[in-house]
């Protein structure tokens, strides 16, 4: 098989070369379609929906109406007896997300957002109303 390849290869070696030139130019034609598909930065769309990062990015997508993308940090922050959060919780979140604007994770020219605390009118994980 190899023989055949490389005795055809050396005898119609024009013929070879205009077949990858033509492959080349085809596939050249084709990356633009194929590009978006593998450059999306949806990035929880392949988290299994029990992960905690899949939900934190679903109620961020639902009660806040914010889209994440690569570039946003998305935090669900929750008391543990599963209650509302109380006065003293924000300012305490408030605390912790102003100190959070002084990180510079972008280098060279990047941006980074500045850090927004919003109050979710319910606990995570309890029914509509």
């Amino acid at each position: 098989m190899i023989r055949a390849l490389t005795g055809f290869s050396t005898r119609h070696a024009w013929k070879v070369i205009a077949l990858w030139a033509v492959l080349g130019l085809a596939l050249g034609a084709l990356s633009p379609m194929l590009l978006g598909r593998v450059t999306q930065s949806q990035t929880g769309d392949f988290l299994p929906k029990s992960y905690d990062s899949a939900a934190a990015l679903r109620i961020a997508e639902e009660e806040f109406g914010v889209k994440p993308d690569a570039t946003t940090v998305t935090v669900l922050v929750a008391r543990s007896d599963g209650k509302a959060l109380t006065g003293g919780d924000q300012r305490r979140i408030e605390a912790e997300a102003a100190k959070a604007s002084a990180w510079s994770p972008c280098r060279g020219g990047g941006r980074a957002g500045v850090p927004q605390a919003r109050p979710l009118r319910r606990p995570p994980g309890s029914p509509r109303r």
